[in-house]
């Protein structure tokens, strides 16, 4: 994610090991769900439409019980929860009753009549929502008098959007299904597989996913348009093509022609660095015209604030370019670098972003090497060795104690610091080592968590 005022995490844990010895039975204190509960697939679906806040859905999560569960706790902000479920490995469906805790609004505790021993089976939630909260989670945009509704998920936004466990190291796969008004179209992040229309709605059937974390899951519904040019798409190593298209509000899709045209430059240099093609099935840009994020790294379907992709190439200055350049190449490194491998818990978000910021400086060196892009860099290390000089500075990998810690890990120090340690640690060691250590390691932790640890477990390696 771009953009330090747009995206956040939450809470506690040093590695992946520590992130499953959060503390059970006693979820309020760690502000961390019991690792004993474990989701292996999710099916969503979701009735929305733009012009209006209210809206409905179901949530079926395949469940694995590791020891006796008395009340299964996941995440739910502001759902009126219609009815709720867990169906054993025998067919029986066990009703649940529905608990809050007053200082933890967005916990939900479902309980069945009878503890549930250690098992496998499917929980199932029928729930009632709103969009209530601006630009975050899934939230809704009046464009030119026209409504939309879009998405923000990181850090805690799934939870706003459906009941969910709404932590990074559940990766799993996402089966979505949305149901809009016929007039609008709708995209996920994985390619639609059908669509059903009946009378003024219809649903449109997504294909699963592959393993995602909820903060990763992204929307886009409205009266949009779709820029598509087959010569802009990327060849594959199987001889298929990787269809490239950018979504942007009503009327806007022309203005996207060169932001569509150079990602296929881009994304040759980023793949050529990394020793593999694009992972995921397809790549769609959303340009958002209301979005407080800068963008977000969302699989399939990464969105950006409007102005860092539509141009007039008339108009259009070396400055916006190259924020479009860097923004893009730090967003497409992501894909890679924090989808694909993915970080356990929030305390090791440093890792991603600074990475992608370090990663989206060598990509655009490359890209356009007139723009000087290490010299903009320096400049931005002077400023943050002046904020790191504060007595008060913090830590790169600063523990997620509390959530008053979200806000303070998306920074100049995570960015900034972060992506000229980086830098130190490819000076010491070696471009060509550096390299091989960030392949060796995508290569070992591909579609599952890694830490910081593991990082530099590749590099010692390297």
């Amino acid at each position: 994610c771009i953009g330090l005022s747009g995206c956040a995490p939450s809470v506690n844990t040093q590695s992946l090991e520590a992130a499953d010895s959060a503390k059970v039975g006693a979820p309020f204190e760690t502000d961390r769900l019991d690792p004993n509960v474990v989701p292996k697939a999710y099916k969503v679906h979701l009735s929305i439409d733009p012009k209006a806040a209210d809206y409905s859905g179901r949530v079926s999560v395949e469940l694995t019980l590791k020891t006796e569960q008395k009340t299964i706790w996941l995440h739910s902000l502001k759902h009126t929860i219609k009815s709720a479920s867990f169906v054993d490995a025998s067919g029986q469906s066990h009703a649940m009753s529905v608990a809050r805790d007053v200082t933890h609004e967005d916990w939900l505790g479902l309980t069945p009549p009878t503890a549930l021993g250690a098992q496998s089976g499917t929980l199932k939630i029928e729930f009632l929502g709103t969009m209530a909260n601006p630009l975050f989670g899934m939230y809704r945009v009046e464009s030119e008098k026209r409504w939309y509704i879009f998405s923000q998920m990181e850090a805690l936004g799934a939870r706003e959007a459906f009941p969910c466990f709404d932590e990074p190291r559940f990766k799993v796969p996402f089966t979505v299904s949305l149901t809009v008004p016929s007039e609008d179209k709708a995209f996920f992040n994985t390619p639609s597989q059908s669509v059903e229309t009946e009378g003024s709605q219809t649903t449109h059937h997504f294909a699963a996913s592959k393993p995602l974390p909820t903060y990763l899951l992204a929307l886009a519904v409205g009266p949009l348009d779709l820029l598509h040019n087959p010569a802009d798409d990327i060849m594959r190593p199987d001889g298929t093509k990787l269809r490239v298209r950018i979504i942007t509000a009503h009327g806007k899709a022309q203005e996207a022609k060169m932001a569509l045209r150079e990602t296929k430059k881009l994304m040759a240099i980023i793949e050529d660095y990394f020793g593999m093609p694009y992972p995921y099935e397809k790549l769609d840009l959303v340009a958002v015209p209301d979005f407080e994020a800068g963008a977000m790294e969302n699989p399939g379907l990464i969105t950006y604030r409007d102005s860092l992709l539509l141009f007039d190439e008339e108009t259009v200055t070396d400055r916006q370019l190259a924020g479009y350049a860097n923004t893009h190449a730090h967003e497409l490194g992501h894909i890679w670098f924090g989808d694909l491998v993915t970080m356990p818990w929030w305390d090791d978000l440093w890792l991603n972003e600074a990475f992608a910021t370090w990663f989206a400086g060598k990509i655009v060196s490359k890209y356009r090497p007139d723009w000087q892009n290490k010299i903009g860099a320096l400049g931005w290390f002077t400023w943050v060795m002046e904020q790191d000089s504060n007595p008060k500075s913090r830590r790169i990998r600063e523990p997620i104690n509390t959530r008053g810690d979200i806000d303070n890990a998306f920074d100049g120090i995570t960015y900034g610091k972060g992506y000229a340690v980086l830098a130190m640690f490819e000076n010491l060691i070696g471009e060509k080592a550096f390299q091989k250590g960030i392949r060796q390691y995508l290569k070992d932790h591909a579609w599952g968590n890694a830490t910081s640890s593991d990082l530099i477990s590749a590099f010692e390696k390297a």
